[in-house]
């Protein structure tokens, strides 16, 4: 059978990233702000070129909320097909019309890590998220992600993908106080891709059914997959710039049905490749009062709790 073009493609984008870190590498110490500046719009021209057209993608700026509060300055925006063109350039982005934001690093280091927890953190309070139904509450309005052309951790005897699962543990255990505050993605092009992902099990004491009884017997857990390219059987579609997309096209497509097709393909085509990781289990307190009472008073379909695209109960 031949293989599907989509993966040379990718690979292609990949070795592309590789030349321009080398690049920007031998130029960093004459000046780091341009060496930045290049990796972000390195990140900025991948977006423009495999997101859906009707995206807006910009560089620096800063997202504001309805009270007027704003986030850190952040790297890389991926604005609403919706959002105003008059206000595309001005650098205070309203957070009703970014779709994403993320903070672009050339040469990832521990202590970046560390910020961007705490950005994201700040991010999601400054968005917070509605209640009342597991895709209000667990899903974030704006999806948050890392991007990073390579890693300090480098020699024979180094590794990387260790030093990064260790401390995305350790941060979410120390920073991380609900499932929703956790980032969306963390891509190091030249390592792999760290998933965060969100799951609701409802474990009711009937099939079929759930009640307020049932409350101390959900099932909340979140955590971080890696799909690296020492994931163990890792498949021969993946590479993390294809694994960054999937994953986005994936959260993109909970909320823009005109991708939803092209996400079933890239899943389909296993362009995230395999993946492991670490779960982190959740009292149901930090789930709100009505979300419980929505759960208890709602019957299963066929004892599935979520349709695929609502994450909602029917």
């Amino acid at each position: 059978m031949a293989a599907n073009d989509l993966i040379e493609f990718l690979k292609r984008e990949t070795d592309d990233l590789t030349r321009e870190y080398s690049r920007i590498q031998s130029r960093v110490t004459e000046d780091p702000g341009t060496a930045g500046d290049q990796t972000e719009e390195n990140w900025a021209t991948i977006f423009r070129l495999w997101l859906p057209s009707y995206y807006q993608v910009v560089t620096k700026g800063r997202i504001m909320a309805k009270d007027g509060t704003a986030s850190p300055q952040v790297d890389v925006l991926v604005l609403s097909p919706a959002y105003p063109r008059t206000l595309l350039d001005k650098k205070h982005y309203l957070a009703g019309g970014v779709v994403a934001a993320f903070e672009c690093k050339t040469t990832l280091r521990a202590a970046h890590l560390r910020k961007f927890f705490g950005t994201c953190i700040q991010l999601r309070h400054l968005s917070p998220n509605q209640t009342g139904t597991p895709a209000r509450e667990l899903r974030p309005e704006i999806i948050f992600g890392l991007l990073a052309h390579s890693h300090e951790w480098q020699g024979s005897s180094a590794t990387p993908e260790q030093n990064v699962e260790r401390a995305i543990i350790d941060l979410d255990a120390e920073l991380v106080k609900r499932p929703v505050e956790l980032p969306d993605v963390i891509c190091i092009a030249d390592l792999g891709v760290w998933q965060g992902m969100r799951s609701l099990l409802p474990m009711a004491s009937k099939p079929g059914r759930f009640s307020t009884a049932d409350a101390d017997r959900l099932q909340l857990i979140s955590g971080y997959i890696g799909h690296l390219h020492k994931t163990e059987n890792q498949a021969a579609t993946f590479t993390p710039i294809g694994a960054l997309l999937s994953v986005l096209f994936q959260r993109f497509a909970w909320k823009d049905p005109l991708m939803r097709d092209l996400e079933s393909y890239l899943r389909l085509a296993n362009i995230l490749g395999t993946g492991v990781g670490a779960m982190r289990h959740w009292p149901a307190d930090v789930l709100s009062k009505e979300l419980v009472t929505a759960l208890a008073s709602r019957r299963l379909t066929n004892g599935v709790m979520f349709d695929e695209w609502s994450m909602g109960p029917h």
